[in-house]
């Protein structure tokens, strides 16, 4: 590691102590550094949250100057703490793409939305987060979420498992293992599911829980806040 990676991460891990399992299995300081990252640009959305505007429409996506500046920071604090990693950030592949770049696929790089739910984040919701993964051989093998508005971090190394961090601290998440449907499944995503996914919870007499981002679709399921997240993609 070099100079600069070493006292980024050594910074992490002594102002945000990682769970002990999290911590032994930490690669190069990697996971410590995201935690750092995502509670930054948590920290800084909630900041500023109903004094940005509204945004621009294209497409089929909202886009504000609070993306940018919150992957400004995400990208910041990771390329300075791992300067020798690779990134693929949502904002700035945006924008490559749009001046004709592109993406060079690497064997191993982080992934990055630092604003994951921005409508959400606009309109009031708590459906947003901040999250970042790093993907080695094309599997995630260490993640980060942050949830400002309600206060909440997630991390997770492959084989580890998942924790949560409240105000109480730490704690192992669980894994759920559901032998049969329950009574009314609960799915959750940004609109009342249609097509095949709609026929299911039809059929399963399901409830519906909204939120935005995808992201926290996934750790709603993780906590037990939801039971079924799948879209139809074709």
């Amino acid at each position: 590691m070099t100079a600069a990676r070493d006292a980024l991460s050594h910074d992490a891990l002594s102002h945000d102590t990682l769970p002990r399992e999290l911590a032994d299995a930490d690669l190069d300081g990697r996971l410590a550094a995201a935690i750092c990252a995502v509670r930054g640009a948590g920290a800084a959305l909630a900041a500023v949250r109903g004094r940005t505007g509204k945004g621009q429409e294209i497409g089929d996506q909202l886009k504000t100057a609070i993306d940018r500046a919150a992957e400004g920071w995400v990208l910041g604090y990771l390329e300075g703490a791992l300067p020798d990693d690779a990134f693929l950030a949502e904002e700035r592949y945006d924008a490559a793409s749009f001046a004709g770049g592109g993406w060079t696929p690497h064997d191993a790089y982080w992934t990055i939305d630092a604003l994951d739910g921005t409508r959400s984040y606009i309109d009031g919701f708590d459906g947003f987060c901040v999250q970042v993964a790093f993907v080695r051989d094309g599997a995630p093998v260490i993640a980060a979420i942050d949830e400002p508005a309600l206060g909440l971090t997630w991390a997770a190394i492959a084989g580890k498992g998942a924790h949560l961090r409240s105000a109480s601290g730490w704690a192992r998440v669980p894994a759920r293992a559901l032998a049969a449907w329950p009574a009314e499944p609960r799915f959750i995503d940004s609109t009342p599911p249609r097509g095949p996914v709609g026929h299911v919870l039809a059929r399963r007499d399901g409830r519906f829980v909204e939120c935005g981002s995808i992201g926290v679709k996934a750790v709603r399921v993780a906590k037990d806040d939801a039971d079924v997240f799948a879209k139809d993609l074709r």
